[in-house]
């Protein structure tokens, strides 16, 4: 008899699109599917997902995979969720959606948060939710629903996030993890629990949000229904991975003195943080503390909402008055222009300003446009401003004391040498791009292993490393980029008065200067 191969399947909710991946025992890649689904604006600055299209995309994406897993002699012995950030459900009694899922880019909830900062204080909610005051948090998406929609938040018998959502959906019970439940504002890291006084503040009890777990264990099994649901076995274990950008820094192996910069939709930097107590001032440049995939790992987090949407943003635009996409791709546009910086300067703000200086009220911009302006100018540019601020990240941690002496890179770049090479001209440093770009899924697959011991993680994860290419800097372009970005770094504050406070955005801004 043919002997089964063992697999272990990560399925990663993203903020266009879900991927379900399944690794061997020794890590290896077996089968991965990805399906996509649309980002939704019902009114001007509301960013929500429509649930029955992304359960009908996690749908298809696991039955793929299952599919493939039958057909090649592979059983899936369990499941790990990975999910974006700050992204809500509110469920009825049954446990189905009311509305669509506001996501992180929604600030809908921005009115409420000078409320919020009055109750509670600045410094008492970073103190126990590691997290600065910020829109996108879920908890002023509540508020919002609370005050606007007092019919459905008054039928909301669940609040959760879609890790919870889908644990509840494929195994009967609602239960998370650690590092999404602080995407709510509402889980006290310090005590490890509910932060009952905000739970309530924002309308609700503990029992309207999902059990909460530390990333790695196993979170139920699949009911008949969830499993008929996916195409898997009844009682497969369903292992808690958690927020997409905690599963990705555990795929990369990373460490205090190594950043990740994981650019997909949004900007990601991640770095591990030793046990001491974190600098002063971290709260005020927007720096989130939130836990590690591994146990008592805390994980410094900045980054911006923006990342990779402005190139997506100005590719769309192009296509759409008739450019060939296949003329817009990173390595043929990095190709004709070549290795120095553009003849313009892009901010990528569109939607707003992350880390170091958080600001909700900047736009994108586009600087020192003549008539000779090209489009390879212009989507040069764009992709170089997203490396410069996270230029302006390493030079924020540095001076607060935070070492960075290693990068790692993730996500879509990482699939372009030409992109990938302008980064360490950038940032000074040699950047390691990482064997895998899925990270999020593949963080979440070995945790689907590790959480039901099948598969050793750490001994897989230095593997990779070894087989990753690392990309040095050209003193020569270095020079030029540097000239560039000592530019760059002083266009924000320039325009935050002059422009920015009074064109930009709806909404407060949270900028720390």
């Amino acid at each position: 008899m043919l002997q089964l191969v063992r697999g272990f399947c990560g399925l990663d909710v993203g903020t266009t699109s879900t991927k379900a991946y399944v690794l061997s025992q020794d890590g290896k890649l077996l089968v991965m599917h990805r399906s996509s689904y649309p980002l939704h604006e019902p009114e001007p600055g509301h960013w929500e997902l429509d649930p029955g299209e992304v359960l009908k995309a996690i749908q298809e994406t696991v039955r793929h995979v299952a599919r493939r897993c039958d057909e090649d002699g592979v059983s899936i012995e369990s499941l790990a969720i990975s999910a974006l950030g700050e992204a809500i459900l509110f469920l009825d009694q049954d446990g189905n959606p009311l509305t669509g899922s506001p996501v992180s880019m929604d600030y809908r909830g921005a009115p409420y948060m000078a409320a919020v900062e009055s109750a509670f204080g600045r410094t008492q909610i970073y103190r126990r939710t590691g997290q600065p005051l910020h829109p996108m948090y879920s908890v002023f998406k509540m508020a919002w629903m609370k005050e606007k929609r007092p019919d459905l938040y008054s039928k909301t018998a669940m609040i959760c996030d879609w890790q919870g959502f889908l644990v509840g959906r494929l195994c009967g019970e609602y239960v998370t993890d650690r590092s999404l439940a602080t995407r709510m504002l509402l889980y006290d890291a310090e005590a490890d629990r509910w932060w009952d006084e905000m739970v309530e503040f924002a309308g609700r009890a503990p029992e309207h949000l999902p059990k909460v777990l530390p990333s790695g264990k196993v979170a139920g099994r699949l009911t008949p229904e969830g499993a008929a649901f996916l195409g898997l076995k009844a009682g497969t274990p369903v292992v808690l991975g958690g927020w997409d950008q905690a599963c990705a820094a555990f795929a990369a192996g990373v460490r205090e003195g190594i950043l990740l910069d994981a650019l997909g939709t949004t900007q990601a930097l991640v770095t591990a943080v030793s046990a001491k107590a974190l600098p002063t001032g971290m709260d005020a440049l927007g720096y989130q503390v939130t836990p590690g995939a591994r146990e008592g790992e805390r994980l410094l987090v900045g980054g911006s909402l923006s990342g990779a949407l402005f190139v997506r943003w100005w590719t769309e635009l192009c296509t759409s008055f008739g450019a060939s996409p296949d003329d817009l791709t990173p390595d043929k546009v990095l190709e004709q222009h070549g290795d120095a910086p553009s003849s313009i300067i892009a901010l990528p703000y569109i939607t707003g300003r992350g880390t170091p200086e958080v600001d909700t009220s900047p736009l994108g911009s586009l600087i020192g446009i003549s008539y000779a302006t090209g489009n390879t100018d212009i989507l040069t540019a764009i992709i170089d401003s997203v490396s410069y601020e996270v230029r302006c990240n390493i030079e924020a941690l540095r001076e607060k004391g935070v070492p960075i002496t290693q990068i790692y890179a993730s996500g879509g770049p990482t699939y372009s040498t030409r992109w990938m090479q302008r980064k360490p001209n950038i940032y000074g440093l040699p950047v390691t791009a990482v064997t895998d770009p899925e990270g999020s899924a593949r963080g979440a697959a070995l945790l689907a292993g590790l959480g039901i011991g099948g598969l050793d993680a750490d001994a897989i994860i230095q593997r990779d490393l070894t087989e990753c290419r690392v990309y040095n800097p050209d003193p020569a372009v270095v020079e030029q980029h540097e000239q560039r970005f000592q530019i760059y770094r002083r266009l924000y504050p320039a325009l935050r008065d002059a422009f920015f406070g009074t064109s930009g955005r709806s909404g407060s801004s949270f900028s720390a200067s």
